[in-house]
């Protein structure tokens, strides 16, 4: 009797003894020609991938596909030295992958999610641009692409180029709501005071009655920390004509209208006595009117507004209409 059968039939014995299976050669070889197909991560994958280890036999594996040769297997190949640590050979596999066939988007796609994973936001980013660049207007991958390619070039610190990728998401889809929501909220939240000011227009132009209110709410927020208290009230009392009276949001901006109104009342009070001051006075009572502006704005911004981003698995309060 051969070694090769005396291992084999040991490897059984062990198999038998567990109460396990061995793999149908047939169901791998299934695998393989769906991974050959669609050369990706998913069920095809993660089953060979087990089967292979619940074996001790992964280096097989990987010595199969390091023997391919073409794009696909290189792909595979990657995501299979992903499953096992191997981040940098996945990576040079990858690459490969994509000299191998140039004009194939999932080799960068695929590069571009690892170095996100390592916490290499631009070389994701750059990844991402050689993925977009790759893929047709149509692909129906584009538009979630280009959101990732965003948000890599803002985690690498680069806002301009973050937004000039999600402009082109909006181009694709100008009617997608929810898209509009989305930007204008990451655009607040990075201080892009004007490409979210832009997104909320829409937003009261476009949105039912309900939404545009949250979005006027948030547009008045923003106005109000940049110091434009006048078009922080407009927004606010046209936030509050949407809402039906008893309405949990209603006074909520009814509070928010009241304290910019104060504000700019304070403002206006100070600035007409101050031209009655001699000149030093009138510095030092115009800084103490703008520490109290500010004052007052922070304490508002702080509240827990319900035109905010909900947190993560809760969903967003829709208020009554009137």
């Amino acid at each position: 009797m051969s070694r090769r059968t005396l291992v084999l039939l040991s490897l059984l014995a062990a198999l038998t003894a567990r109460g396990e299976t061995p793999p149908d050669a047939k169901v791998l070889g299934r695998y393989k020609q769906m991974l050959e197909r669609n050369p990706g991560e998913g069920t095809a994958l993660e089953r060979l991938w087990k089967a292979y280890l619940d074996q001790n036999q992964t280096a097989d594996l990987l010595d199969e596909y390091k023997a391919g040769g073409s794009s696909a297997s290189e792909l595979v190949l990657g995501y299979l030295l992903k499953k096992a640590g191997r981040n940098d050979e996945a990576l040079a596999a990858f690459n490969r992958a994509a000299k191998l066939d140039g004009k194939n988007p999932l080799p960068p796609l695929a590069a571009a999610r690892l170095q996100s994973d390592l916490g290499h936001p631009r070389e994701s980013a750059e990844a991402f641009e050689r993925a977009v660049a790759l893929l047709p207007a149509d692909d129906a991958r584009l538009a979630e692409t280009l959101l990732q390619l965003g948000s890599a070039w803002l985690a690498a610190g680069d806002a301009e180029k973050a937004a000039d990728a999600w402009e082109r998401t909006v181009a694709l889809n100008p009617g997608d709501l929810e898209l509009h929501r989305r930007l204008a909220d990451t655009y607040a939240q990075n201080r892009l005071t004007e490409r979210a000011i832009r997104h909320l227009d829409y937003l009261d132009a476009h949105a039912p009655p309900a939404e545009r209110a949250l979005a006027l709410q948030q547009l008045a927020r923003i106005q109000q920390g940049a110091g434009n208290q006048d078009a922080a009230i407009a927004a606010l009392e046209k936030a509050l004509s949407l809402t039906a009276p008893g309405n949990w949001l209603r006074a909520e901006l009814a509070r928010s209208s009241s304290g910019c109104t104060s504000a700019t009342t304070a403002r206006r009070s100070w600035k007409s006595a101050g031209k009655n001051l001699p000149p030093t006075i009138r510095a030092t009572s115009a800084r103490a009117s703008s520490s109290w502006i500010s004052t007052s704005g922070s304490a508002t911004s702080k509240r827990s507004a319900p035109g905010s981003p909900p947190p993560s698995g809760s969903r967003r309060k829709t208020p009554t209409t009137g």
